[in-house]
């Protein structure tokens, strides 16, 4: 966080620039998934004929790290779903272009919870979705998920039970500690009410996630 008079904003390094010298900045060439699949970016919601979760996770098994690439994203569908971070659609997921055709995934940016908006009725609950369906049935809808409709898709794009069990039980760990590290990053105690929301609901979907482990 930093401040600029009033203002308090947060700031950001580019993942996608490095310095090659004091005074010269290179991008690294990278495409997110609508480019890297030939969809207009205008179709980068699912709902609107865009990638899924499904179509990613199998691009992603041709990367430098496949593994572990197709792990990082299906935890991030999981997360974003404990969160309520609904604008995760392909132009939000990027890759490194690399030599001889290589790529691997960039980390992730534009992660933002619409949870606080949800819990002050700003969204109606039809309205609270993924931007990236999941499981069988192609579920968006928040509230209308569970841990099987994640497993569901990673069984979907080839994943194995190994990976798949790895990732659920990391997620679990991960937000068993996540509300703790996540207000002594706040400085000044700053915006408690949104760490209250998204925690609260996050919670709640655990339990739900950790049912999940035994459709694997």
């Amino acid at each position: 966080m930093a401040t600029f008079g009033a203002r308090k904003v947060l700031v950001v390094e580019r993942f996608d620039r490095r310095w090659r010298s004091p005074t010269e900045l290179l991008r690294l060439p990278q495409e997110d998934f609508c480019q890297a699949l030939g969809v207009p970016s205008a179709q980068k919601y699912q709902s609107h004929g865009g990638p899924g979760a499904v179509t990613i996770l199998k691009l992603l098994g041709s990367s430098d790290n496949p593994l572990e690439d197709q792990a990082a994203f299906l935890k991030s569908q999981i997360i974003f779903w404990l969160i309520g971070a609904t604008d995760g659609h392909a132009k939000n997921f990027s890759i490194f272009l690399r030599p001889g055709g290589r790529f691997g995934m960039t980390p992730f940016y534009d992660v933002l919870s619409a949870q606080p908006a949800f819990d002050a009725r700003q969204i109606p609950n039809n309205k609270y979705q993924l931007a990236m369906s999941v499981g069988n049935s192609r579920k968006y809808q928040i509230l209308n998920l569970s841990g099987r409709h994640f497993v569901e898709t990673a069984k979907e794009a080839g994943l194995g039970p190994t990976l798949i069990d790895k990732v659920l039980r990391d997620v679990i760990q991960m937000a068993a500690k996540a509300p703790e590290q996540a207000l002594f990053m706040i400085p000044d105690r700053l915006a408690t009410a949104p760490h209250t929301s998204i925690m609260n609901a996050m919670e709640v979907r655990l339990r739900s996630l950790e049912l999940g482990l035994a459709e694997i």
